[in-house]
């Protein structure tokens, strides 16, 4: 190769950058200016001042975007990389041009689809969209030096791993989740029952009602009663709960030491408790002196930031009393959490909450970024949660309570997702895949709710108002209400062969919905670093029934009336 060859070959080599050098460089900028933000985040988090994360990146980002490039041709990453901007046509790019390429229009090439940053691999002139419209380019200030872009690359593999850390938090600790995943394909035996062996609760009579009510009289237990034979009969009990009612979180409290006792339960679990604090709540329920701040502590972790719901978090105290009179060598008491961490005040802000009523900043629905960080996990929430009961309490032999909402615990039930009066999909949830995997060790009690049971809920609403109907708790197969259904309800309507003991294999009532009380609010709930990290998402909630909120008891008490009306 001549010399004259071998220029020009360089030549080409600087003019031309390609599309993964470019991709690093800015990668690089984008991790550099996303710490920084972060630092001063944190800094001023830590004097109690709030700032949009996302809007500050923006900004800071394209300032650093277009101080740099205007006095220097390249930001620390084009630099690194020996890459810098240029005007068409001349040396140097004014700073008219800088603002126009960097705030304007570079996000119309990410705006569609990323085709305009694409466009550097696709085009000869290797120019992205923002390139070709400002009249500028991006061009080789040296040749390639190796290792910075190795050091680079080796900055942006572990950036994107923190990214992910969520994904690959909950792969590690439940294990590989795609075994239990499959348990939810199985198709339900309802979907191919004839219709004619059931019979519609529109259809009974007055004699009718008054069987099905002497046969409760006959049948039924006082619900502790029914809670604790269930418990003994089966080694997971998945009760169903309508969230954030006292009455339901009562009986729980008021159920525990017998479960133990007399049931031979050795776990309270939790839907809401993180899995991750499971090392936190065993020493909680088992330190001699019972921790209240730390009780407190592990409830503010909870995923929504606002569960200050304190019949809740009494489930501790009750679990620890319990053990303080448990003989020295017999097994303890454990409560468990289920649930993987989500930012959920991320995805409020994001898509919104309280039925429209609830409207956060436009620039907070930038924290898409953080919701998508969750994405996988949420979506995989219930084959998560069915993990972490198979591997904290049926792996290892023991009886447990499940206490979680009733949509996660239908055993015998997929929930249909219905579009134009068809199923678009039926989802088996966390008690659906554990009975398919360990069949009747586990066992599912639906407490009584009108919306979930839809046209049966109302039925025992009219037993209750009708007939003086007391507290009771029965299971439903080989009971007069097994095969009842509900055909003005959807899900009713598009499944002919779905009855009421294919919803509950057991179920508990104690009041009417209109009478059943919100939980007490814990006081004090909401600490000030709360308040800091979470504050537009407060501050919506409060705005929703026309209050401003500017500290944190103020929150505290706009969110225990938020709590207390719904």
């Amino acid at each position: 190769m001549t010399n004259n060859d071998t220029t020009r070959k360089q030549a080409n080599q600087l003019s031309k950058p390609g599309f993964w050098i470019r991709l690093v460089a800015f990668i690089f900028d984008v991790i550099f200016i996303y710490w920084f933000v972060r630092c001063v985040e944190w800094g001023l988090r830590s004097a109690g001042f709030y700032i949009p994360r996302e809007l500050s990146f923006c900004l800071v980002f394209a300032a650093y975007s277009v101080v740099l490039i205007t006095a220097n041709g390249h930001t620390v990453g084009k630099a690194a990389c020996g890459l810098a901007v240029k005007s068409v046509g001349s040396v140097g790019i004014s700073l008219k041009q800088t603002m126009q390429r960097e705030i304007l229009c570079k996000p119309l090439s990410g705006l569609c689809l990323g085709i305009g940053f694409l466009w550097v691999g696709l085009s000869r002139r290797k120019c992205a969209w923002h390139d070709r419209i400002t009249k500028t380019s991006v061009v080789r200030t040296s040749l390639p030096r190796r290792w910075p872009q190795y050091v680079m690359l080796a900055v942006c593999i572990i950036a994107a791993i923190s990214a992910g850390r969520k994904a690959l938090w909950a792969m590690h600790v439940y294990g590989d989740i795609r075994a239990v995943a499959v348990s939810s394909n199985a198709r339900p035996p309802y979907l191919e029952r004839d219709s004619l062996s059931l019979r519609d609760v529109s259809s009974l009579t007055s004699n009718d009602k008054s069987q099905l009510k002497d046969w409760l009289d006959s049948h039924g237990l006082e619900p502790v009663d029914y809670m604790v034979q269930t418990s003994a009969d089966h080694q997971v009990t998945i009760v169903g709960e309508v969230h954030g009612k006292k009455e339901y979180l009562d009986l729980l409290n008021a159920a525990i030491p017998r479960l133990y006792h007399e049931a031979g339960v050795r776990c309270i679990a939790l839907e809401v408790c993180l899995a991750r604090d499971n090392e936190l709540l065993n020493r909680l329920v088992t330190n001699p002196q019972f921790d209240r701040e730390l009780a407190i502590e592990i409830a503010r972790h909870m995923n929504w930031r606002m569960w200050g719901r304190k019949e809740y978090w009494d489930v501790f105290e009750t679990v620890w009393r319990v053990n303080q009179t448990i003989p020295e060598g017999k097994t303890p008491l454990c409560v468990i959490g289920l649930s993987p961490p989500v930012d959920m005040p991320s995805v409020m802000l994001v898509a919104g909450a309280g039925d429209g009523k609830v409207k956060p900043p436009l620039w907070e629905r930038l924290r898409i970024f953080r919701v998508l960080d969750d994405l996988i996990v949420e979506l995989k929430r219930d084959e998560l949660m069915a993990r972490v009961i198979e591997r904290e309490i049926i792996e290892k032999n023991a009886r447990a309570v499940v206490w979680v909402g009733l949509n996660h615990a239908f055993t015998s039930y997929k929930q249909p997702i219905i579009r134009e009066g068809s199923i678009f999909r039926a989802w088996g949830r966390m008690g659906w895949i554990l009975h398919q995997r360990n069949g009747d060790q586990v066992f599912e009690i639906s407490l009584h709710d009108n919306f979930f049971l839809s046209g049966i809920g109302g039925f025992f609403e009219t037993l209750a108002y009708e007939g003086d109907i007391d507290p009771v708790g029965f299971s439903l197969i080989d009971s007069p209400f097994a095969d009842l259904r509900d055909g003005r309800v959807d899900e009713y309507a598009v499944q002919p062969g779905l009855r009421f003991a294919d919803k509950a294999q057991g179920y508990l009532f104690i009041k009417p919905n209109r009478e059943l009380r919100e939980c007490t609010w814990l006081r004090g709930y909401v600490s000030k670093d709360m308040f800091v990290r979470n504050k537009p998402f407060y501050r919506a909630w409060a705005k929703a029934i026309g209050r401003n909120i500017t500290n944190a008891q103020q929150a505290d008490v706009a969110l225990e009336t938020v709590m207390n009306s719904r």
